[in-house]
């Protein structure tokens, strides 16, 4: 999961260059920044997890930008979903 993280950031930052004003994508970037202190490091406090919304964003925003940015992120917040149900 980390990789597909580190995947999603890199095209988020790349998205960011093309539209610096987005909050859209700044909102997503913080998120994935959280998912990925989590993957790497599974003590971390998971309290934000609900807070999650990338999917959603992904669906309202991203597709038109990034389709493949938009699966990236609908399968992190796919993953989000499991371990919230844990």
């Amino acid at each position: 999961m980390r990789t597909m993280i580190q995947d999603a950031l890199l095209r988020c930052r790349q998205l960011r260059v093309a539209w610096p004003d987005s909050a859209t994508l700044g909102s997503i970037h913080r998120q994935l920044d959280y998912l990925l202190l989590i993957a790497t490091d599974p003590a971390t406090n998971r309290a934000r997890l609900v807070d999650i919304v990338i999917g959603v964003q992904a669906a309202r925003e991203v597709e038109a930008m990034d389709p493949d940015l938009a699966d990236l992120l609908h399968a992190i917040s796919a993953w989000v979903d499991r371990l919230l149900a844990r």
